[in-house]
């Protein structure tokens, strides 16, 4: 699987039950091009990390509250995405209004 396809796969993951952020858009807390915006950044993130010798890398969803900060492990929420992604030499935007910014 690539890291393009595994990205289309999710965004077909649809429920009448759950909120999929990488297709849906929360009307209230969202930017207009959130769930677009999540796509391109976790698409950057694995074509990153495809390109560096990693041996891991966990993908998850509501790992915590602002995400694993004290175990250090890659889990991030909206607010903490652009610092996240320094990490892998990225340069992206918050998907959400207000927040850290």
């Amino acid at each position: 699987m690539t890291p393009t396809s595994f990205v289309e796969a999710l965004q077909q993951l649809k429920s009448d039950h759950a909120f999929n952020p990488y297709v849906d858009r929360c009307p209230v807390y969202d930017r207009a091009d959130a769930s677009e915006q999540r796509s391109n950044i976790l698409l950057s993130v694995l074509e990153a990390a495809v390109r560096q010798p990693v041996e891991s890398l966990w993908i998850g969803r509501d790992f915590g509250y602002r995400g694993g900060r004290r175990t250090g492990l890659a889990f991030t929420d909206d607010d903490h995405l652009p610092e996240h992604a320094k990490r892998w030499g990225l340069t992206v935007q918050c998907p959400v209004r207000g927040g850290l910014e």
